[in-house]
């Protein structure tokens, strides 16, 4: 069969971006947001330390991977608590 009468099914994809690319890039665009909020969370003696000034932040994060978007930090989080409520447990 002559290719020009019958093209190979990947001729007949669409160059509009699937729901599976749109899909990654919402999660890449939401764990670079999580890691820019990180980094500028961090107080600007811990940013020397790694080397990052606080302007560079968004140039650095935009230079990681999907991999290291994934990383987490070593340090759990501290819990937040409101005054709220510990004054509302205090009254119970």
């Amino acid at each position: 069969m002559h290719p020009d009468i019958f093209p190979k099914p990947t001729m007949y994809r669409s160059a509009a971006p699937s729901v599976r690319d749109w899909m990654r890039n919402a999660i890449r665009n939401w764990r670079r947001r999580k890691m820019i909020a990180t980094f500028e969370a961090m107080d600007d003696n811990l940013l020397g330390e790694i080397g990052i000034e606080r302007a560079e932040i968004p140039r650095v994060v935009e230079s990681l991977d999907m991999r290291e978007l994934r990383m987490r930090p070593l340090a759990p989080q501290a819990p937040r608590r409101s005054a709220d409520y510990d004054d509302f447990r205090q009254a119970a």
